[in-house]
């Protein structure tokens, strides 16, 4: 939650101000695309005490302004969840569990194999996961069992703590271009058939299916 609200330059220049080993620890629970960003703003950032400082106000600021809004959940909720595990815990631990955690609820069927009704153990793990360890762990299930391409972004944009609204607005503008490139293959499937049943030439299926592509 804090990170999806927070800018990346503050983030970027507490972290420069930490020590080598806090500093590496920190990054390493971020997804590898997050972590690229405020790494990249960290060397810039080292040795400026006044923006560490700055950095540590704005975030503080904004834990406040988050709990006087009521918003709870800026730690991962243990519940009676078994499978929790503890942040100063290894990244890798945290993502060993997330993929065996998701095979034992969903198990290994891609994503674009899956049925309607079969997306919805798979979105039930990823829950799970995100609750469990944090949706950090998210990034490597996306890329071992997510090959649609809008279930996996969406998986890999939740990963990277993306502003909600940021992300329904990109996924939603993705589905209109899925639908709309589906759209064409069916409509170049139906015109086809009928020219191959009507027998038309070879050459007169391949150029009628070339205004689709």
């Amino acid at each position: 939650m804090l990170l999806r609200e927070v800018e990346d330059w503050p983030v970027a220049a507490v972290v420069a101000a930490g020590s080598p080993r806090l500093r590496r620890r920190f990054l390493d629970n971020m997804t590898a695309r997050h972590r690229e960003r405020i790494e990249g703003q960290v060397e810039s950032l080292a040795g400026t005490p006044d923006r560490a400082a700055e950095g540590r106000e704005r975030i503080l600021d904004l834990v406040n302004r988050l709990a006087e809004m009521g918003v709870t959940g800026l730690e991962y909720p243990k519940g009676d969840n078994a499978y929790y595990r503890e942040s100063a815990e290894s990244q890798d631990t945290n993502d060993r569990w997330a993929m065996e955690r998701f095979a034992a609820v969903a198990g290994t069927k891609p994503a674009s194999a899956r049925t309607n009704t079969e997306l919805v153990a798979l979105f039930r793990a990823l829950s799970e996961i995100g609750r469990g360890v944090g949706v950090v762990a998210l990034e490597p299930v996306a890329k071992a069992y997510l090959d649609e391409e809008l279930v996996r972004e969406g998986a890999e944009l939740a990963a990277d703590c993306t502003d909600v609204e940021f992300m329904r607005q990109l996924l939603e503008t993705r589905r209109d271009a899925l639908l709309a490139r589906y759209k064409k293959r069916l409509d170049m499937t139906v015109t086809a058939s009928m020219k191959v049943a009507a027998g038309a030439s070879p050459r007169i299926v391949e150029e009628i299916c070339r205004t689709f592509a």
